[in-house]
């Protein structure tokens, strides 16, 4: 945090509750809009999220680490605050989920893909996809073996 300030520790915390909104819309990147869907399966999201509120929580709030750390505590207001804050990220996430693909240029810090190759990927991807699903649906062949361990034919 630096110097030891409310103000600054504010804003550290709402920096790091920004992170741990973002973590829960990081789960979702193929415009899927509920981010929260299987959320509860994912035991290491959770251990990791959870750490990571715990130990802010304790960086914050406990004498002398809040001090090594240059925080001071806060109240159960500017608490608020800062997860309100941070949680802004979800709907930010969610409206920007409905911008037109048009709006959105994809230049050199996208990779500088084009959309022919986008689309080429696309059918790749979609051509493999369904080539996997014809070789699971395919039966397989099962062998079945002599109680001596030879193959029966």
């Amino acid at each position: 945090c630096g110097v030891k300030s409310q103000r600054y520790t504010i804003v550290f915390n709402v920096f790091v509750f920004l992170q741990v909104f973002n973590e829960v819309n990081a789960r979702k990147i193929h415009n899927e809009l509920n981010m929260f869907q299987g959320i509860m399966y994912n035991n290491m999201f959770l251990i990791v999220l959870f750490g990571t509120i715990i130990v802010q929580i304790l960086l914050v709030q406990i004498p002398g680490l809040n001090t090594a750390f240059g925080c001071t505590d806060l109240d159960v207001y500017q608490w608020l605050v800062c997860i309100g804050l941070g949680f802004t990220s979800i709907p930010i996430n969610f409206l920007i989920h409905f911008l037109p693909y048009e709006w959105i240029s994809l230049g050199s810090w996208a990779g500088g893909l084009d959309e022919a190759a986008i689309d080429e990927v696309l059918e790749t991807t979609e051509e493999a996809d369904k080539t996997d699903v014809e070789m699971t649906a395919q039966p397989q062949p099962t062998m079945v073996r002599n109680p001596d361990g030879t193959e029966a034919s």
